[in-house]
């Protein structure tokens, strides 16, 4: 009974030290991408895109781009507008 249980912690142990890699590569950021069309789908070049983080009050600006494809990355999951 003893080396049952004891092997039975052993492989616990075992199985939550091989989960923290896992649980420590996990990101914390989003990221926006899109296009800026106008109403009637056209694309809107020169758009200059503004996301307002309504927790922390930051500001996150992308300036125009012709084609107005916009990507950002490393963005917090908070509420934006």
């Amino acid at each position: 009974m003893t080396t049952n249980l004891r092997r039975l912690v052993w492989g616990c142990a075992l199985s939550m030290c091989m989960c923290v890699p896992a649980a420590m590569a996990q990101n914390v950021t989003g990221s926006i991408t899109g296009e800026v069309t106008d109403p009637s789908g056209a694309v809107v070049s020169g758009a200059q895109v503004v996301a307002h983080n309504l927790d922390t009050g930051s500001t996150l600006r992308r300036p125009p781009t012709p084609t107005a494809f916009i990507a950002s990355t490393s963005c917090r999951p908070d509420t934006t507008r």
